[in-house]
This record gives structure tokens, C-alpha cells and sequence, in this order.
């Protein structure tokens, strides 16, 4: 009984999952989203200066967007 549960909870939840990733089907609003919530997190985390943020973003963004395009084009050999 106790996997029967398991089961229904899991599918449950995996279906919540993907309708929520289809009522944003815009990818780039999806990545400018979590680009900016990175951006406060790590800001605060990190207790950049002025000086130091202006210098940092600049680098860390070539290089997140350098990984991310990365990862789509290992998405699309996969897929």
C-alpha cells in the first residue's frame, strides 16, 4: 500500500512539474528570470563593492553565457 502511494504521489508530482514548465514557454523569459534572481543572490552573498561588481558581472556573465549555450548544444546533439 505504502508503494501505491509512493507511486501516485510521484506521478503527482512530476505532473504539477510539467505543467508549470508549460505555462512558461518562452525560454528566454525563463533564463532572464533566474539571471536576475542569480544576480541578487549572489550579490548579497558575496558583499561586493561597487567597484568589485562592476568588474565581476561583466566576466561572470560572458562565462554563464558561454556554459549555457553549451549546454544547449549538448541538448540538441542528445535530442
Amino acid at each position: 500500500m505504502k508503494k501505491k502511494l509512493y507511486h501516485i504521489l510521484t506521478l503527482l508530482f512530476l505532473f504539477s512539474c510539467v505543467s508549470l514548465m508549460a505555462q512558461n514557454p518562452s525560454r528566454d523569459n525563463f533564463r532572464e528570470k533566474l539571471r536576475s534572481e542569480k544576480v541578487a543572490f549572489l550579490t548579497t552573498r558575496m558583499n561586493l563593492t561597487p567597484t568589485e561588481a562592476e568588474k565581476f558581472w561583466p566576466v561572470y556573465n560572458e562565462f554563464d553565457d558561454k556554459r549555457w549555450n553549451m549546454q544547449r548544444a549538448r541538448h540538441d546533439l542528445e535530442g
